[in-house]
């Protein structure tokens, strides 16, 4: 094998391993372009999506607050006092219980239960006075024999919109 063979052998051989060498580059680079993309739009649809479910959630927790006023105010405008109160009563705690997950005994007395409701999230003890009050005369339309009086249905009513109107403020959009 003579010199001059060898010589044109290893510049061929380097110029064909530096051609790969940089093609190969070119693509790793492209790759790693491409792999970059691809976490950032995962990422951007990611945040979209997690935004849509937030902006759904905060819809249905607001016309959950509505539907409880609509159904004191449809059985009020019926005539049916107690109704009013016992049933937008039983929706508002549903209402509570699921929006901040609390679990509440099945043995508990609704007086219990009420007062685990708000005792387990700290925002709903500054209301307690009214959500207690809400809960006395709730307990008097479901068990009083002689029935609600008009005042105790408006007292009812302010103290349920005053409740609502906070959540709403605090949870939802008023």
């Amino acid at each position: 094998m003579n010199i001059s063979n060898v010589i044109i052998f290893l510049t061929s051989f380097e110029i064909f391993f530096y051609t790969w060498l940089s093609i190969f580059l070119l693509l790793l680079i492209i790759l790693i372009f491409l792999i970059i993309k691809y976490y950032r739009i995962k990422k951007k649809i990611k945040n979209k999506i997690v935004k849509e479910k937030e902006e759904s959630n905060q819809f249905n927790k607001t016309k959950d607050f509505d539907e409880i006023i609509k159904i004191f105010e449809e059985n009020f405008k019926q005539g049916n006092l107690s109704k009013a109160i016992i049933d937008s009563y039983s929706k508002l705690r549903n209402v509570i219980t699921n929006h901040f997950s609390i679990f509440v005994n099945e043995y508990f007395t609704e007086k219990e239960a009420v007062m685990e409701i708000y005792s387990k999230h700290p925002s709903l003890i500054a209301y307690s006075s009214i959500i207690y009050n809400i809960y006395l005369i709730y307990e008097k339309a479901r068990f009083g024999e002689k029935g609600i009086t008009s005042e105790e249905c408006s007292s009812y009513y302010s103290y349920l919109k005053e409740l609502i109107n906070f959540l709403k403020r605090k949870y939802g959009t008023v």
